[in-house]
């Protein structure tokens, strides 16, 4: 069975094995087990499940070290899509009705943290991401679309941007321009 390191990162794989195959409304249930959550998606034709072990101490919302679930580009496409989001999209103060000021925080802090996560799986002294990286379909088609975003420098600077601009918000102050 999948293992996740937190229920946060159970469910954003869940999601992002959704939104692969055009589904949009999935279905998801949390059973306890014995000695871990069950996090259960059904896609309809597909069924998948992960498990959260009991116990485990997360210093972060998808918990500490790399993930084994969601690769890298996935953990890029999470960040670039949040911060889109609020630039552009369904967050975007655009005049007409002002987005939910928290719904809006917690979108740049889930940016920080995707690009975090991209980050965790640079080996100590590389400049980019090594292929091992990227194992999905998806990261796989990121990585060939997209090279220039898996470098430390990129990546550094792209959650940099986000940080700003998630503080900046909170001062009050625009935050659609992080670039």
């Amino acid at each position: 069975m999948l293992q996740a390191r937190t229920l946060a990162e159970a469910r954003l794989y869940l999601d992002l094995m959704a939104a692969d195959v055009g589904e949009w409304a999935l279905d998801v249930q949390l059973v306890e087990r014995a000695e871990s959550w069950s996090v259960i998606g059904d896609l309809g034709f597909q069924r998948l499940e992960v498990s959260v072990p009991f116990g485990r101490a997360a210093a972060h919302r998808f918990g500490a070290g790399r993930s084994e679930l969601v690769d890298a580009a996935q953990w890029w496409l999470v960040a670039t899509t949040s911060a889109e989001r609020i630039r552009h999209g369904d967050l975007a103060d655009d005049g007409r009705a002002r987005p939910d000021r928290d719904v809006v925080a917690e979108t740049w802090d889930l940016a920080v943290e995707a690009v975090h996560q991209s980050l965790e799986f640079l080996p100590e002294g590389a400049d980019r991401l090594p292929p091992s990286a990227f194992w999905s379909e998806t990261g796989e088609r990121l990585r060939q679309e997209h090279p220039e975003a898996f470098t430390r420098g990129r990546l550094t600077g792209d959650q940099a941007r986000y940080l700003a601009a998630r503080n900046k918000f909170s001062a009050g102050q625009p935050s659609c321009d992080a670039r």
